[in-house]
C-alpha cells in the first residue's frame, strides 16, 4: 500500500510528467535538424512534428477507456497472451532504455563541454544516473512534483530568449514560406523524433488520483511542447540565420549570448543548469518506467530493488555512445525504426481491443 500511495499523482502532475518525458537534450539541436530541408521555414516543421504524440494520446485514451485501472503492461498480456505480451513489454523496456541512455550521454556531453570539462565522462554518467535513480526510487508522486517545479523554471528560461528578438534579423526568417510545403512537411519528420515520450501515458494513467479527462490534459501538454519547440526553432533561426546554425551542434544554446539579465555576468552557466534540470526530469521519468516494467516482468522483485539493480547497467550503456557524432548517427538510424514499430504495435493493439467490442480489461 505504501508503494501505491507513493505513486498517486494529480491530473496536473500527469500533464507535467507528459511534458517532462518529451523535452530532452535533442531540443537544443532541433533547429539544426529542421533547416536541412525547410530552411528558414523550419519553425513550422517543428510544430508539425506534434502529429506523432497526438496519435499516441488518442490511442492511449482508447486503451485507458477499455482498461481504466490497469496499464499497457496488463493490456498486452490480455490481448496477445502472456508470452507475446511479455515480449512486447520487453520492447517497451528497451524503448525507454534507448532514450534514457542517450539522454544521459547527451547531457554529459553538454555539461562537460560547457561547465566541467575537467571531469571524466564516467563520473558525470554516475552522478546523472544516480539523481535519476534516486528520484525514481522515491516514487511517482515525487516525480510528479519535480516535473511540475522544473516545468515552471523551464518556461522562464525559454521565455528569456525573447531578448534575441532585439538582436536578430527579420530577414533570417523571411520569406515565411521560402521553402516549399513539401519540404516543410519533409522536415517535420526530423522534429517528430523530438516528440518521443508521450508513451509514458500508457504506463501511468492508472495512478492519477483525480477523475479528469487525461486525454484533454495530454493534448494540452502536446500543444505546450509544440509551442516551445516552435519558439526554440524560430528564435534560433531569427537570431543566427540558417548559414550559422549548421556550424554548431546545439544551436539554441547560442541564443543565450543575447540574453541580458541584470547582475548576472555568466548567464550561460545558469542556462545550461536549468536545461540540465529539464533533461534530469526526463531521465527520472524514464528510470521509473524502466523499474516499473521490470517489476511487472519479475513481480517478486520490488521496484525499489530494481532501482539499484539496473543502475550500473544504465551507466555502462550510457558510456557506449563514445561521442556526440556517434550518438547522433546511431539515433538517426534507430529512432525512425523504433517510431515505426511503436506506431504499428499500438495500431494492432487498438484493433485487437476493438474486436473485443465492449469488453473491458479488469
Amino acid at each position: 500500500m505504501k508503494r501505491v500511495a507513493n505513486n498517486a499523482i494529480t491530473a496536473n502532475q500527469f500533464m507535467f510528467i507528459m511534458i517532462g518525458s518529451i523535452i530532452g537534450i535533442g531540443a537544443l539541436s532541433l533547429p539544426n535538424d529542421v533547416i536541412k530541408d525547410a530552411n528558414q521555414s523550419g519553425w513550422i516543421s517543428a510544430f508539425l512534428g506534434a502529429v506523432y504524440p497526438v496519435y499516441i494520446v488518442i490511442a492511449a485514451a482508447y486503451i485507458q477507456k477499455k482498461s481504466p485501472h490497469k496499464n499497457i503492461l496488463f493490456v498486452n498480456k490480455k490481448c496477445y497472451g502472456k508470452v507475446i505480451g511479455n515480449i512486447l513489454n520487453i520492447f517497451l523496456f528497451l524503448f525507454f532504455l534507448l532514450i534514457i541512455t542517450s539522454e544521459i550521454n547527451g547531457l554529459s556531453n553538454i555539461i562537460r563541454t560547457a561547465i566541467v570539462g575537467f571531469l571524466l565522462p564516467l563520473k558525470v554518467y554516475i552522478v546523472i544516473t544516480f539523481l535519476g535513480a534516486y528520484t525514481a526510487y522515491k516514487g511517482l508522486k515525487v516525480i510528479g512534483r519535480v516535473n511540475e517545479t522544473v516545468f515552471y523554471l523551464s518556461i522562464v528560461m525559454i521565455s528569456l530568449a525573447i531578448w534575441a528578438l532585439f538582436k536578430g534579423k527579420i530577414s533570417n526568417v523571411t520569406p515565411i514560406f521560402g521553402s516549399s510545403i513539401l519540404n516543410i512537411v519533409k522536415a517535420s519528420k526530423e522534429s517528430t523524433y523530438q516528440y518521443i515520450g508521450m508513451e509514458m501515458y500508457l504506463l501511468i494513467y492508472p495512478y492519477v488520483s483525480e477523475n479528469k479527462d487525461l486525454k484533454k490534459l495530454a493534448l494540452k501538454g502536446i500543444f505546450i511542447i509544440a509551442l516551445i519547440y516552435t519558439w526554440i526553432t524560430f528564435i534560433t533561426i531569427y537570431a543566427l540565420g540558417i548559414d550559422i546554425i549548421p556550424r554548431v551542434t546545439a544551436s539554441f544554446l547560442l541564443t543565450e549570448k543575447y540574453i541580458e539579465v541584470p547582475f548576472i555576468n555568466n548567464f550561460r552557466f545558469i542556462f545550461i543548469v536549468l536545461w540540465s534540470l529539464m533533461v534530469f526530469v526526463l531521465i527520472s521519468n524514464y528510470y521509473y518506467a524502466e523499474v516499473h516494467i521490470l517489476h511487472n516482468l519479475f513481480p517478486k522483485v520490488s521496484e525499489n530493488k530494481f532501482c539499484l539493480i539496473i543502475y550500473p547497467f544504465i551507466v555502462f550503456l550510457s558510456s557506449k555512445y563514445v561521442n556526440f557524432e556517434i550518438r547522433k548517427s546511431f539515433l538517426s538510424y534507430v529512432i525512425p525504426k523504433v517510431i515505426a514499430a511503436m506506431v504499428f504495435y499500438i495500431l494492432i493493439t487498438i484493433i485487437l481491443i476493438y474486436k473485443k467490442g465492449g469488453y473491458k480489461f479488469e
